[in-house]
């Protein structure tokens, strides 16, 4: 599913700035993010475009994390870090926001595939959808 309007959206609410190219980046080049500039490069041609949006809204969390770099932090989907997972956290987060406004049957394994989301993510969906429903949002 694509949910780049709406993560374009949250950015421009949030006062962060988005270029979302598709002409000079290669299919191999990661989305990237200057945290402290509050701006995103969004690679619209990355080769698996079922991965956009989680790369967006990854970028997105380093924002909202707070996260400072030296230079341009670049998306990792297999990043092992503490930022790198904390960003992913937070993505999930944003993107779960999104996708139960649109899907209310919240299924784990198919929100992981629709994202593209690596699989030792999958207890913080779980968590995630879990909150989701205590939450009272998804007894609406």
């Amino acid at each position: 599913m694509d949910y780049i309007y709406e993560l374009l959206n949250y950015a421009l609410e949030h006062g962060i700035g988005v270029q979302l190219d598709s002409a000079h980046l290669a299919p191999d080049e990661p989305s990237w993010c200057v945290p402290e500039a509050r701006f995103i490069m969004v690679n619209m041609n990355a080769a698996n475009q079922y991965e956009i949006s989680f790369q967006f809204s990854h970028e997105l969390a380093h924002i909202i994390n707070g996260d400072t770099a030296e230079s341009r932090l670049a998306f990792q989907s297999r990043g092992y870090s503490k930022t790198e997972y904390a960003a992913h956290a937070t993505a999930i987060k944003l993107l779960m926001s999104l996708y139960a406004k649109k899907d209310p049957e919240l299924n784990y394994v198919k929100f992981m595939d629709s994202f593209v989301i690596p699989d030792r993510m999958e207890d913080v969906v779980k968590e995630e959808i879990k909150n989701y429903y205590i939450g009272g949002q998804g007894n609406e």
